[in-house]
């Protein structure tokens, strides 16, 4: 009810899946490592399921991952990829938007929060561990602190390891903002936020100790004068001071060490290139 994306893009579209697939042969033939299939709501697409299995048999493929998909729209065979497959990635995002029932259905999410709890056991018992990251909006229209303590209910019980956090602000033209007035000021807004967030930094360092002593695979995608930069194949970012001997290039993959673990961050020791 409260995305302008929709208006701005007109009717949903999507590409043919031979066109896909040829397109991504191309990428990989040119030297690309890691395939990222995007999408408004990248898992209605009628093939998607089999669009990724085509990609996860393609020669000189290292990691496929997928955004942003939607929970409703999530087939049991595309959920057990995760376990199976292991080039495709081991994290799943989906845009929960908040914990209330209330306001998911004011919202038009079509699920309840029961759902999205069922959905998250289902990721949990994939014998693979599979980071979730999430999207939630405060402040939503006529949202309670009851509502709001439904949402970091979530968040406990879904114990994200990153969650986009938007404070809601109505856009023109969208059905919430012809029919729900935006009625929770800005203070009560952005504590709300910074509530989510203290609860999220305690929850991505619980998640991200668990880490520390794994041997893990780096893709490189940012070097500077004292840094190295890059994220595992979960999309945890991960950070080492740069050493002379160094000699790797960006979307290089390294094996590494992890060493140490703060809130959305890992630090790590290359062990061989």
């Amino acid at each position: 009810s409260y995305c302008i994306v929709p208006y701005a893009r007109g009717l949903e579209k999507h590409y043919p899946k031979a066109q896909i697939i040829e397109e991504t042969k191309r990428h990989l033939a040119a030297g690309c490592k890691e395939i990222v299939l995007l999408g408004q709501i990248v898992n209605k697409h009628p093939e998607f399921t089999d669009i990724v299995k085509d990609i996860l048999r393609l020669e000189w493929l290292e990691r496929l991952r997928y955004t942003s998909p939607y929970p409703n729209f999530y087939s049991p065979e595309l959920l057990q990829l995760h376990e199976t497959e292991e080039k495709l990635c081991p994290h799943i995002h989906i845009p929960f938007q908040s914990g209330s029932n209330t306001v998911l259905k004011s919202m038009r999410r079509g699920y309840t929060v029961e759902q999205a709890k069922e959905f998250i056991n289902n990721i949990r018992n994939l014998k693979r561990d599979i980071s979730i990251t999430t999207d939630i909006i405060v402040g939503y229209p006529d949202e309670t602190e009851e509502d709001f303590q439904a949402t970091l209910d979530l968040v406990e019980y879904g114990k994200f390891d990153m969650i986009y956090i938007g404070i809601y602000s109505p856009r023109p033209g969208t059905y919430a903002h012809k029919n729900h007035p935006d009625n929770i000021d800005r203070k009560t807004k952005r504590a709300r936020r910074d509530r989510l967030n203290e609860l999220l930094k305690k929850t991505s360092q619980e998640n991200n100790q668990k880490e520390i002593g794994q041997t893990r695979k780096v893709i490189v995608d940012t070097i500077d004068d004292n840094h190295i930069y890059g994220y595992i194949d979960n999309m945890k970012q991960i950070t080492i001071k740069k050493k002379s001997e160094f000699k790797n290039n960006i979307w290089d993959f390294i094996n590494v060490k992890i060493t140490k673990a703060v809130p959305f961050k890992l630090y790590w020791e290359m062990i061989h290139n």
